[in-house]
């Protein structure tokens, strides 16, 4: 891990356009990569946007946060059902978004 602090990808204001734009944003990713957003390719362009990026997500923090979310389960004195359900979501949306393990 890098102690590189990691800052937000857009200001408020650029979050709150492409927010109120989604086919815009389907129209842009459309001219830069010839994708079509229609498919389900912004997953895939998610994915290789991020890997090897310094903000992006590794292996082994996805394995951390589905063993936190089996600990959770495990031992659900102080947290509940819906805080494990939100740690085994993060966990699977995590490890949707690299590459597979070799």
């Amino acid at each position: 891990m890098s102690d590189t602090p990691i800052t937000p990808a857009l200001t408020p204001e650029e979050w709150k356009d492409a927010i109120r734009d989604r086919a815009g944003m389907a129209e842009a990713m459309q001219r830069a990569w010839g994708t079509d957003a229609a498919t389900g390719d912004e997953h895939a362009l998610a994915a290789l946007c991020l890997i090897y990026q310094p903000f992006g997500f590794t292996q082994e923090e996805a394995e951390w946060t589905r063993s936190l979310a089996k600990q959770w389960a495990e031992y659900d004195r102080e947290w509940g059902e819906d805080d494990v359900r939100l740690a085994s979501s993060v966990a699977a949306k995590i490890a949707a978004l690299l590459p597979p393990t070799p």
